[in-house]
């Protein structure tokens, strides 16, 4: 039987391409943010994953002495607050002030992942999923904070950056690039 291989976050990107927050744009990143930090990345329509699929792997590029995964994951919840992200989640969301701060601050981290996907790639939309995507209203205003530092004020304006309306993004996307390669 045929078979295809491919990571999650790409296949996260293609599945909100084609089904969800991303499909009226042609150019987009997908970015994961759970245990860890994945990237996709979609330019004119089609998956952009390079010679050894390793586009868009910015969570492994050094910042302030670790990875930007170290900050831009749960990773960063755990060592920077010693508690799991899903229990600050519980926490801010019954309104725990320490917490609310929490994710502000992992907000403002992630703007400097953000801020490195628009100028590598420009994309049009940044959608967010994975399980740390359900505190997006939470990091949102540390995000957008974060990124008025951006060079070119215009670009952050135009972009699109929502968290995932899909719950199954990833499962779709790969069935989407397992039909597209049976094709070719």
């Amino acid at each position: 039987m045929p078979a295809s291989i491919n990571n999650d976050a790409n296949a996260f990107a293609v599945g909100e391409h084609i089904f969800g927050g991303g499909q009226s744009v042609d150019d987009m990143v997908g970015l994961t943010l759970g245990t860890g930090m994945g990237t996709g990345v979609i330019v004119r329509g089609r998956l952009y994953s390079g010679v050894n699929c390793g586009v868009g792997e910015i969570g492994m590029m050094a910042h302030k002495g670790l990875t930007l995964e170290d900050y831009c994951s749960g990773q960063f919840f755990l060592r920077e607050y010693g508690v799991a992200g899903d229990e600050l989640y519980r926490r801010a969301r019954d309104g725990n002030a320490d917490a609310l701060d929490a994710f502000a601050r992992y907000g403002a981290e992630l703007s400097d992942a953000v801020m490195i996907v628009l100028y590598a790639y420009d994309p049009q939309a940044v959608i967010v999923g994975g399980s740390i995507s359900a505190a997006f209203d939470l990091f949102e205003d540390g995000l957008r904070r974060g990124l008025a530092g951006f060079a070119y004020p215009h670009v952050v304006e135009r972009l699109l950056m929502a968290p995932s309306i899909l719950d199954d993004a990833a499962v779709l996307g790969a069935a989407a690039l397992y039909l597209d390669a049976m094709e070719e």
